[in-house]
């Protein structure tokens, strides 16, 4: 008895899945459907598919939708503010703006998540954190002209290769430590 209410269970949960799939087919097919007829940006199926993502997330209540949602919406976000023309004055920023748009998306993850189910995912704020940082980096990079800031930067960015190796071995001890006790 058990296993054909465990198989009727098992059929009914697969029967009234959000059919996401399926969604997305239709969407990309009026996407391109439209396309032939007025001219859009490539990059804006990113953005549309990171929305099916945070629409199907909010109505299934799962929060695994929303790590594809937050980064196809933020890496679309920068996409379409590089290729439509918007930032055009600022071009020599483009990498930073995708970069700023990634880590945009992974502030999203973690905020649908809070919002729409029971599950944050509060690790998306450390990657957002990190990628904001490194389009800071970019950005000051790819700044014209020279500055005490872009000195600093690239002074340290010349240090880097002996950092990491040191941060690493910090960590790893901390977890070492903290194991033993």
């Amino acid at each position: 008895m058990e296993n054909s209410n465990s198989i009727e269970n098992t059929t009914k949960m697969k029967h009234s899945a959000f059919p996401i799939g399926g969604v997305i087919l239709v969407l990309l097919g009026v996407i391109f459907l439209v396309s032939e007829f007025i001219e859009l940006p490539g990059s804006v199926v990113i953005p549309v598919l990171g929305l099916i993502f945070a629409v199907s997330g909010a109505i299934s209540r799962k929060s695994g939708l929303m790590v594809p949602a937050g980064i196809l919406l933020g890496l679309g976000t920068g996409l379409v503010l590089t290729e439509s023309g918007l930032t055009q004055n600022f071009a020599i920023y483009n990498d930073a703006i995708i970069l700023g748009g990634i880590a945009f998306g992974f502030l999203l993850v973690t905020g649908l998540s809070s919002l729409f189910t029971d599950h944050s995912h509060w690790w998306a704020l450390v990657v957002a954190s990190v990628v904001g940082l490194l389009a800071f980096v970019v950005a000051v990079i790819e700044s014209p002209g020279d500055s005490a800031l872009k000195t600093a930067v690239m002074d340290l960015l010349n240090w880097a290769p002996y950092i990491w190796p040191v941060v690493l071995i910090i960590l790893g001890l901390g977890i070492l430590l903290r194991r033993k006790s």
